[in-house]
């Protein structure tokens, strides 16, 4: 497994893989037409937007397996003022899960985080429903310290948690 530091090149790739691991996980919390649908387009432009215009504290980090992302993570340093850095995003492939891809991207999130913001803390949401993800962030040592109604990009709402470290 190799992790670098995402280029633009990789825009494409990880709308892929996002919309992918969302259409696998999400079913249930986002609606079905929107999975099925729209996922893609609107990961792709957003992915088209953070790279082409991106944000002074953004770091994008992937891990590619035999030459394909099969994982990312995507940071925005000091985001919060009593939170912390955020991690936006956190996915790895479906059919690559259970393999630690997803345990070394969040540790070296942490740690960019560290290096480069150590006077803050870390944080993330995560859909309430989400359970698989939960116990994931809490194996990881997160603390659940917020539950609130949240607008879903399918313009539906559900409740989402924010994890904190």
């Amino acid at each position: 497994m190799v992790y670098r530091i995402a280029k633009e090149s990789d825009a494409e790739p990880i709308a892929h893989l996002h919309a992918e691991s969302w259409r696998n996980t999400y079913r249930g919390m986002l609606s079905d037409a929107y999975l099925d649908n729209d996922v893609f387009a609107e990961r792709r432009l957003h992915w088209q937007k953070r790279f082409d215009n991106p944000a002074s504290n953004q770091w994008i980090l992937v891990a590619e397996s035999e030459g394909e992302i099969v994982g990312f993570v995507c940071n925005y340093g000091a985001d919060d003022e009593k939170w912390g850095t955020l991690i936006d995003n956190l996915h790895v492939r479906p059919d690559q899960k259970g393999r630690g891809i997803g345990t070394h991207l969040i540790q070296k999130a942490m740690d960019w985080a560290q290096e480069n913001y150590p006077e803050t803390g870390v944080h993330l949401f995560v859909f309430e429903a989400n359970e698989s993800a939960r116990y994931f962030y809490e194996k990881m040592g997160g603390t659940n310290v917020e539950r609130f109604l949240h607008h879903n990009e399918d313009n539906t709402e559900g409740y989402a948690l924010r994890y904190a470290w």
